[in-house]
């Protein structure tokens, strides 16, 4: 399943960074649907995923290295066989490893806002990023993003607009309860759900 493209808006030297897999002898073929979460952080959700979904590989990437040791911590104190860790920046994994047509959702929970307009452009969600989820989503697979913070939730909105063959959809949040979602539901924060289909 690993893909060979390269993404518009890499670099060299980010397309170079090498990646880490756990586990290594996982294989990406061979399960009935595969399901991703771009940065899982303490892996609630993408736990909850290998639960409800067992006949499904669930992939988390993340990109920092000591949240990536934590996640293989408690997927083997789960013993959860379905999951696949990778260490690497969402932006090279997906062109790097997922081939076109092969992924039934994409999860992107509460990424980094970037709140000031200087570093906006440091925002994951971009209209490449999202073309490159959509190479890779299944026809009728689905994007499903989730933000506290609304001038992100609107730029992404403008981005998965400009591409035709995403349908949008707003959907109530009914957030799954993790540490961070609750903590920030108890201070009042506001989210933003969006569910975006690949038609074509």
């Amino acid at each position: 399943m690993i893909a060979t493209r390269t993404f518009t808006e890499l670099t060299t030297r980010d397309y170079l960074q090498t990646a880490f897999l756990y586990p290594a002898s996982i294989e990406f073929d061979g399960h009935e649907r595969t399901i991703v979460e771009v940065g899982p952080g303490r892996g609630d959700f993408l736990f909850n995923l290998a639960k409800l979904n067992p006949e499904a590989l669930i992939v988390g990437i993340e990109i920092k290295r000591k949240r990536v040791d934590k996640l293989i911590s408690r997927v083997e104190a789960r013993r959860l066989n379905n999951v696949m860790i990778i260490q690497d920046d969402a932006k090279c994994a997906l062109p790097r490893f997922l081939r076109d047509n092969s992924v039934d959702e994409i999860h992107i929970n509460f990424p980094d806002p970037w709140p000031k307009q200087r570093h906006s452009k440091n925002r994951t969600v971009s209209t490449d990023f999202l073309n490159e989820c959509k190479r890779a989503l299944k026809i009728g697979g689905t994007i499903h993003f989730i933000t506290d913070f609304y001038d992100y939730a609107k730029a992404v909105f403008k981005n998965a607009s400009s591409i035709p063959e995403l349908e949008t959809h707003k959907v109530e949040a009914d957030v799954f309860p993790t540490y961070f979602a609750l903590k920030w539901k108890r201070m009042g924060r506001a989210f933003t759900y969006y569910k975006f289909r690949r038609l074509a």
